[in-house]
């Protein structure tokens, strides 16, 4: 049976009815969605609340427990065995002999000729002066000849006059025309007019116009004013006119009084131009403001 078959043998007002049906079916679903969509989120939300509220309580919780921790820690808790308040905060600490560990206050296991240092860190003990640690024990420290235990108890020194070598002691020799050194004692030098070799003390031979200069190195002379090394011998230097001795070491040894300059070993008058003066070294000029230098003259820009 076709489609036309039924429009024409089916009353109108069925099909009426039956458009008002589906409309009214279909208004009322579309109506109920934001409803349904409501009560979601409201659930979500309750869900999403208690959530928060949970990890709020376990936050809680772990501070709580981690403030505990730290009171134990830092001494600010409740007083436990063999600890007393302390004298500068407020708090405890642990008695001699004693360290904190979580909250407590346990013995410290200190071995023989060792005693309790009251500290938190490190083995909480120490050995006695003239013992050693090694390891979990305290050894007591040999002591070679010629030597004493030093002020802090823990090693051995040397007494003056003797030198450390390994384990021991040894005499220090000090050859002909030396003495033992002030600062330490374990070591030697040489008298003034000598030179220190491996072992023994040379005489140091001054050349003419020299002198001793009493020190341990170089050459133990050096040349009088106005005279220079040269060779293991003192010369003469030769000062032009015009010139004086420098004072210096290097170079030649002197240089020209002001007005003058160096030229080919002499000393010779500075010809400064018009408009110019000597400079700051006395030795050459300068042109004067507002000139400027231009080989040999002082011109205007």
């Amino acid at each position: 049976m076709t489609k036309q078959y039924l429009y024409h043998f089916v009353p109108r007002r069925f099909w009426l009815n039956l458009l008002i049906s589906v409309f009214c079916i279909s208004a009322t679903a579309t109506a109920g969605v934001p409803e349904v969509e409501s009560t979601l989120r409201q659930d979500a939300r309750v869900k999403q609340n208690d959530l928060n509220r949970n990890m709020r309580v376990r936050r809680s919780a772990q501070n709580i427990i981690l403030l505990a921790a730290n009171d134990s820690r830092s001494g600010t808790g409740a007083t436990p065995r063999n600890a007393h308040a302390r004298s500068y905060s407020k708090g405890w600490e642990c008695d001699r002999g004693f360290r904190e560990a979580g909250g407590a206050c346990t013995a410290v296991t200190t071995p023989e000729n060792a005693y309790s240092t009251g500290k938190s860190y490190g083995t909480g003990w120490e050995c006695d002066r003239g013992y050693r640690q090694v390891e979990a024990s305290c050894k007591a420290i040999k002591i070679p000849a010629n030597a004493y235990l030093n002020a802090s108890g823990s090693n051995w020194t040397c007494e003056r006059g003797y030198r450390k070598t390994d384990k021991q002691c040894v005499a220090v020799q000090v050859p002909a025309n030396g003495y033992l050194n002030a600062s330490s004692g374990d070591d030697w030098n040489c008298d003034l007019g000598y030179l220190k070799t491996d072992s023994s003390c040379l005489v140091i031979e001054v050349p003419p116009n020299g002198y001793l200069t009493n020190l341990t190195y170089g050459a133990g002379w050096e040349c009088d004013r106005g005279y220079r090394s040269v060779n293991g011998a003192c010369n003469a230097i030769s000062i032009p006119a015009n010139g004086h001795l420098s004072g210096l070491d290097y170079g030649s040894g002197w240089e020209c009084a002001r007005g003058y300059q160096v030229k080919g070993g002499a000393c010779v008058v500075v010809l400064a131009p018009d408009n110019a003066h000597l400079d700051y070294s006395g030795n050459d000029w300068d042109c004067n403001q507002p000139y400027s230098k231009r080989s040999d003259k002082c011109v205007l820009l």
